[in-house]
């Protein structure tokens, strides 16, 4: 480790000391050590962390309480991962309609307020205590290590898209990015010129890391292609907030010319999962999370089988989630063969919402129209919008447009991998449309309520059936 680096962290680590953060320092040497811990003792501190969730929501949180008692349990009924099936899955329906009586007596008064995305059409607010924050914030260093072997103190960039973060900012953590070396790009608007501007500043830092959001990296990724621009620093690249496709990840190493490190995530329970440092599979960061999935009877499916993610946060006494519903899509799987005792999971493969359906019952994974659209390198962005079942608007973002004959083909090979003839419409942007949380979807299903069960059609279209 070079001085500069060594300076750069001592700088960072003194700044959080003066603010009251020294225990993200304690909590960051903690996780580095349970990271090279068995299986077995990584499940048997999970299992004590829930044991206290669930006792704390018993005795302090209205919700669990009454559930609890209708049911029968006590939290010493509740000891594991499997015992948490005795429980009912929360969804974000009840979060939003019974805020307060999720929220635990023993709050106190230092709360942070943090909404959902609203992508899913129901937006909630969640409660975080400040010892929740601390935990994110060492989860977070954690996972950037993973990423390239990068140190605290090396040049870092964050390319992120959401208005109210960078509103949101103080004074003092700006001080902590101008110390460790750290830049953090508003990337909400992502025309042209501003993806330009955004690489431009990238060339100037020099970061050895860049984390952001995958549609932000992607779209900076292929301009720097196109520009034969190199950034001799970069060791990784840590896409998230937004499913990583093959296509966009394909673009990002030959772009940016090193690895990519894929991280999921929410803004109700922040870090869930991180790309193994040798890219096989979806660690889940156990100490932080449980992860369930379920089938469409809210039964576990067995490892290999895809379903819908439950997540249970350990570090959060304020507003306790517990069997929380993302409305995600992933697939638990085996061990880590070597190295490594955290769970796995597959990356996530989208929200129920983002399935589309043919007239005939017929289900369509997002994935499709990605395999199908990287191979027009013109094109820079698109989205795929059903409002109707026969009907299927494709948008996009084209530097020289496509021609008659390329939109006939994209058309015909639509329809012979769908089986069914779309009807289908192309409307050519000038840029992305701009998006209230920075956040975009590869499938957009505007079809009626009542027109497919989206749970079920999203499970059959991920398992191959209809």
């Amino acid at each position: 480790m070079s001085y500069r680096v060594r300076a750069a962290a001592g700088a960072y680590w003194t700044s959080q000391s003066m603010q009251g953060n020294s225990a993200v320092r304690r909590r960051l040497k903690h996780l580095l050590d349970t990271q090279t811990w068995s299986a077995t003792d990584l499940a048997r501190l999970q299992a004590e962390k829930l044991c206290s969730v669930i006792r704390h929501a018993y005795e302090t949180v209205p919700y669990y309480r009454e559930v609890m008692h209708r049911r029968g349990l006590r939290p010493s009924d509740v000891t594991d991962v499997a015992d948490l099936q005795k429980l009912p899955i929360l969804t974000r329906a009840t979060v939003r309609d019974h805020p307060g009586r999720l929220m635990s007596a023993a709050a106190g008064p230092d709360l942070t307020r943090r909404g959902s995305s609203g992508s899913t059409g129901q937006r909630v607010e969640i409660c975080h205590d400040r010892d929740f924050d601390l935990w994110c914030r060492a989860h977070q260093l954690r996972t950037y290590t993973w990423c390239g072997d990068w140190q605290l103190g090396e040049p870092f960039a964050l390319v992120w898209g959401s208005p109210a973060y960078f509103e949101s900012q103080t004074r003092h953590q700006r001080l902590d990015n101008r110390v460790s070396r750290r830049i953090e790009i508003n990337a909400y608007r992502l025309d042209h010129d501003a993806i330009a501007a955004i690489l431009d500043r990238l060339i100037r830092h020099q970061p050895s890391l860049i984390s952001g959001y995958s549609t932000s990296l992607y779209l900076i990724a292929r301009l720097a292609a196109r520009r034969q621009i190199r950034l001799p620093g970069l060791r990784a690249v840590q896409p998230n907030a937004e499913p990583l496709t093959p296509a966009m990840r394909e673009a990002m190493v030959g772009g940016f010319g090193c690895p990519v490190f894929d991280k999921y995530g929410s803004r109700e329970t922040n870090i869930v999962a991180h790309e193994a440092p040798d890219h096989d599979g979806m660690l889940i960061q156990s100490e932080h999370t449980i992860v369930e999935v379920v089938d469409e009877n809210d039964r576990p499916v067995p490892s290999g089988q895809p379903g819908r993610l439950l997540l249970t946060q350990l570090n959060n006494r304020a507003m306790p989630l517990i069997r929380y519903e993302t409305t995600d899509l992933a697939t638990l799987l085996e061990p880590h063969p070597a190295g490594f005792g955290f769970p796995r999971m597959s990356p996530v493969m989208g929200r129920m919402q983002d399935v589309l359906c043919t007239p005939h019952g017929g289900l369509i994974h997002p994935q499709l129209f990605s395999n199908i659209l990287r191979q027009f390198p013109l094109i820079d962005w698109f989205q795929v919008v059903q409002d109707r079942l026969d009907h299927l608007l494709i948008r996009m973002v084209a530097s020289s447009g496509l021609g008659d004959d390329d939109r006939a083909q994209i058309t015909r090979l639509i329809a012979e991998l769908t089986g069914y003839p779309f009807a289908i419409d192309y409307e050519r942007l000038a840029d992305m449309p701009m998006s209230p949380t920075g956040k975009y979807r590869i499938c957009v299903s505007d079809l009626p309520a009542n027109a497919v069960d989206p749970t079920v059609s999203a499970l059959n279209a991920l398992r191959g059936t209809s």
